[in-house]
């Protein structure tokens, strides 16, 4: 049996309602495994868990660089704190009754479709101008941060969606476009995530269900 069996074995046997993979049933399929098949999966293990410590280091230190250099702007003589914060007020509100005209417009159309029973059409749609509505904030975040360039964040490791590892430094355009990618993906994977189970939860308290299988057994969900 190798790793991917085992996996595979412990979730199709999780008891219904039980944690999936309980320690009791992974130990018992580890005393199946061969030391070689042990060793090589710890080896990717500690390789995983090195390479998460060092992102979250890198990360600290990108979030040091960036706000050591909104420190030393914000104490520069030139730099008027009010005249900052009122516009950075100023784009809140703006953005904020953009966002609200639109989810105006989202509620309205979203309920139309619903009706005539394309769903599926209008979550495309909704997601589509959430991704859009991420980019907008995106782009406003890179015109208001201020970063600084030390020693320690130049030499710091960043790894590529290919595995290549290059540092702050040494990283070409086309190194940090891959990793915008990455984040963005990320980010926007994510945030559809996190709508579907607010979705879920808003279903489940408006009918009064314990669950989506309750729900669905009372004749709920989209026809």
């Amino acid at each position: 049996m190798n790793i991917n069996q085992a996996i595979t074995h412990i979730a199709d046997n999780a008891k219904s309602g039980g944690p999936v993979g309980s320690r009791r049933e992974a130990d018992r399929i580890v005393q199946r495994l061969s030391d070689e098949v042990v060793r090589d999966w710890l080896a990717v293990q500690l390789a995983e868990k090195a390479r998460g410590l060092r992102r979250e280091r890198v990360l600290e230190i990108e979030r040091t660089a960036m706000k050591e250099a909104v420190r030393q702007v914000a104490h520069s003589k030139a730099f008027d704190a009010e005249a900052f914060r009122e516009r950075l007020r100023k784009e809140r509100e703006e953005r904020y009754a953009r966002m609200q005209a639109k989810d105006a417009e989202r509620r309205a159309a979203r309920e139309e479709y619903y009706q005539s029973g394309e769903a599926k059409n209008i979550t495309s749609q909704f997601f589509a101008e959430v991704n859009a509505a991420i980019d907008e904030l995106k782009v406003h975040l890179r015109d208001e941060i201020v970063m600084e360039w030390t020693t320690e964040l130049l030499e710091s490791a960043i790894t590529l969606s290919d595995g290549t590892v290059t540092t702050w430094g040494e990283a070409s355009v086309l190194d940090h476009n891959d990793r915008i990618e990455m984040f963005d993906k990320n980010t926007k994977a994510n945030l559809e995530g996190a709508v579907r189970h607010e979705y879920a939860v808003k279903v489940l308290v408006e009918s009064g269900q314990p669950s989506l299988n309750s729900f669905v057994a009372q004749g709920g969900g989209v026809k």
